[in-house]
């Protein structure tokens, strides 16, 4: 099995098979640095992760377009992260959310939903107390390729 730990430190993604655009749907954006780093992503009708891999060499040729790890969640890891999803969206914003159509609802702005300053004070707060999402032991089902920022206007 290949697990997203050996993947990080610099082993070959290309041991995974590349997925189609159309294999996997983007659901929402976790961690965002000038493009998304990680996040949720739909794959064989499951809730799966996407990674950025190798995030450290693309800041620094930022080129070509970035490479994604598809990672399985294991059912606790998937309900737990949708419990946070969800309690984020609700309580900060869902507009790193996509739409069925591959937009991200921040460029929709009659679908952008925003908590107050202080909702998303006490999420913060809540996220700090938890344990950071370690999913170096998870496999890596897949990888594609591309610029995944939602915007209608850059595809």
């Amino acid at each position: 099995m290949l697990r997203l730990a050996n993947l990080m430190n610099g082993g070959d993604y290309r041991a995974a098979p590349e997925l189609s655009k159309g294999e996997y749907r983007l659901l929402w954006i976790a961690d965002y640095y000038d493009v998304p780093i990680s996040g949720g992503v739909e794959y064989q009708g499951r809730l799966h992760w996407f990674q950025m891999w190798n995030a450290a060499v693309w800041y620094e040729t930022e080129s070509p377009a970035p490479i994604y790890l598809v990672v399985r969640l294991s059912d606790q890891q998937a309900a737990e992260e949708t419990h946070w999803h969800n309690l984020f969206a609700q309580m900060v914003t869902n507009g790193w959310d996509y739409d069925d159509t591959g937009t991200r609802l921040d460029y929709l702005p009659d679908k952008v939903m925003s908590g107050s300053g202080e909702t998303t004070a006490q999420f913060y707060g809540l996220q700090k107390a938890q344990p950071p999402l370690d999913l170096s032991d998870n496999e890596v089902v897949g990888w594609f390729q591309g610029w995944i920022g939602g915007n209608p206007q850059s595809t």
